[in-house]
């Protein structure tokens, strides 16, 4: 992809897997794409579309400028019928439409000019519309892809940026907003999400609870790819390719209305184009079996992400020594989380709002649903591994560091072993279930994690402490 090209799309712009043969991939018809580029395909209901179209248009210059506007689509006798001009009444470029929970306001990237985008609220039934804060819309960067989605009633705003504090190029940036309508400082998404690279055009799934964005961290191997990633806000497990959805040439904007069903913007084979060149994004429409689809699973018959469990500063059993606890997660847990007043009047601040409404909680009963399915795969004479790494912030020597490791893992397991009356025992006593403990203590926490124990407010109420307090359920192997 063109640098050019690249600044256009930045501008305006289950984990299921399928065999490539099984995948119904068409191209929409002219009535939708065109021989310039069409990108945001975003169904609203059964029969309406939008979609973001580009165009060149003639400045008081008489010089070609890019230019693109969002077209409404209606489906007839299952056919896409021709776009007309979805008017906003707002004179500039706008592109990248998202709806909201109300039917009527929406989120949109405004244009002045190609670089210089800003994500906009607007209420189309009263044709009114306002640029989001400064948090948003910061200066000196380009802020463009907004996607509104909920987790857990919790309204949040997914988009693409490249300011400072990212990984580097576009990153993917969240945002919390409130009771009241406001929008909370952005949220980097993480490492496990961005890279050096390239990451845009945001889309959360709900029906598999896992983020779409496309990359081009693959360099020029084969332009942007979509990947998806298990988990939400800055919580995730390990990203993947969508290798079912990719193709040799750039794809973008993943959208689905169903399980099995959605679109996507590409400029693959079959896309409409003024030359050879292949140049412009179309639109296309995917479809696959929903018996034919599979949940990836590494080395186990057990669906397996990730999970990490944190603690509150120092436990189990502060000061101790010891490397084993007569307690167990679930008192861990609940100690921990009524800890949450305390810690957002010492520090106060959106990120560690979301930690215990989301974090720590969905990671709690990720960890319950898991036992179960061992549980079950136990009884019907399977063996399991599970591997678990510990952590620890960095306020006490590595020595120490490495016991409250060991104790924080040996915490899950007197939890396992509590669970369901007592059901585990057997299983751990005959090693039909084996828990591998990699423990690593301080040597493992980040560089930016504060290690200064008179400074509480960074050394155990941050959230980059918060963040360094686990253990992490890494693997899942069944024999």
């Amino acid at each position: 992809m063109s640098k050019f090209y690249l600044n256009i799309i930045c501008a305006i712009l289950p984990f299921f897997l399928a065999s490539q043969e099984k995948v119904n991939f068409k191209r929409l018809s002219n009535n939708i794409n065109s021989n310039d580029t069409e990108i945001n395909f975003i169904q609203i209901d059964e029969n309406t579309a939008l979609y973001t179209s580009t165009f060149n248009e003639k400045n008081d210059k008489g010089i070609n400028e890019q230019k693109s506007a969002i077209f409404k689509s209606i489906r007839k006798n299952e056919e896409w019928l021709k776009g007309s001009y979805f008017d906003l009444q707002i004179n500039q470029s706008v592109a990248n439409i998202s709806p909201s929970h109300d039917i009527n306001i929406m989120y949109i990237s405004i244009c002045k000019q190609l670089n210089n985008c800003k994500i906009a609220r607007v209420n189309i039934n009263n044709y009114s519309f306002e640029y989001l804060n400064e948090n948003i819309n910061q200066e000196g960067c380009r802020n463009t892809q907004p996607h509104y989605t909920t987790h857990n009633n919790q309204r949040v705003l997914y988009f693409s940026s490249n300011r400072k504090g990212g990984m580097g190029g576009f990153d993917i940036w969240f945002s919390i907003i409130d009771e009241k309508g406001n929008f909370g400082a952005p949220i980097n998404a993480g490492v496990r999400v961005n890279s050096e690279y390239d990451e845009v055009t945001p889309f959360y799934n709900l029906f598999s609870e896992k983020l779409f964005y496309s990359s081009n961290s693959n360099g020029q191997k084969s332009g942007f790819d979509i990947y998806n990633i298990d988990g939400a806000l800055n919580k995730w497990g390990y990203k993947e390719e969508v290798e079912w959805m990719n193709s040799k040439q750039d794809d973008l904007y993943p959208f689905f209305i169903k399980k099995n069903e959605g679109f996507l913007s590409s400029n693959r084979p079959l896309s409409l184009t003024k030359d050879s060149m292949i140049c412009c994004n179309d639109i296309f429409y995917f479809h696959f079996p929903e018996d034919t689809t599979t949940i990836k699973k590494p080395d186990s018959s057990i669906p397996f992400d990730p999970i990490i469990l944190y603690f509150h500063n120092d436990e189990p059993d502060p000061k101790s020594l010891k490397k084993h606890t007569n307690t167990d997660y679930l008192s861990s847990y609940i100690s921990y989380f009524q800890k949450k007043d305390l810690y957002l009047k010492i520090n106060p601040s959106n990120e560690i709002s979301a930690f215990f409404n989301f974090t720590l909680k969905n990671n709690f009963n990720k960890l319950n649903d898991l036992l179960n399915k061992i549980l079950i795969a136990l009884e019907n004479e399977e063996k399991i591994e599970l591997y678990v790494k510990g952590y620890a912030s960095p306020l006490s020597s590595d020595s120490y560091n490495s016991i409250l490791s060991k104790r924080r893992i040996n915490n899950l397991i007197n939890y396992i072993s509590n669970f369901n009356n007592g059901k585990f025992v057997v299983f751990l006593q005959n090693k039909n279930l084996k828990i591998i403990e990699v423990s690593y203590g301080e040597s493992m926490a980040k560089i930016n994690t504060s290690d200064d124990p008179s400074a509480v407010k960074k050394s155990i109420y941050s959230i980059e402490a918060m963040n360094e307090r686990k253990i992490e359920i890494i693997n899942l192997i069944s024999k």
